[in-house]
């Protein structure tokens, strides 16, 4: 049997109102010491940014369509597109979850959100 845990990304730490750069991912498995890419295809990511990880509330939720693009299905790739961070200056906890088509559900990455107050107020 194997476990599947998160692996975990820090996103860089972004300013106040600024737009955030799209970060890229490829979501791979490896089984006897075998790394292949986990295929996307029919896959639901659903992104949610939160104040702490029991919070039930998101402050800001991806998805599919909405701020999340795959780029690469059959190779396990996809994007966190570009986005005005409007966002209040925080250290936020975010993960991405997969919902596949046959129902199963897994959390492949978590991490950190940082978001640092701006000087310059437009």
């Amino acid at each position: 049997m194997t476990c599947s845990i998160p692996k975990t990304y820090d996103f860089c730490s972004r300013y106040k109102n600024d737009t955030s750069n799209a970060v890229s991912f490829i979501v791979t498995q490896t089984v006897s010491d075998v790394t292949t890419p986990i295929d996307l295809t029919g896959v639901a990511i659903d992104m949610h940014i939160k104040v702490n990880k029991q919070s039930a509330t998101a402050v800001k939720t991806l998805s599919i369509g909405n701020g999340i693009t795959v780029t690469d299905a059959v190779n396990g790739e996809f994007r966190i597109d570009a986005f005005i961070c409007d966002l209040n200056a925080y250290k936020y906890h975010y993960d991405l979850q997969f919902t596949f088509p046959d129902g199963t559900v897994r959390t492949y990455i978590r991490g950190n959100f940082e978001v640092i107050e701006d000087v310059t107020k437009i």
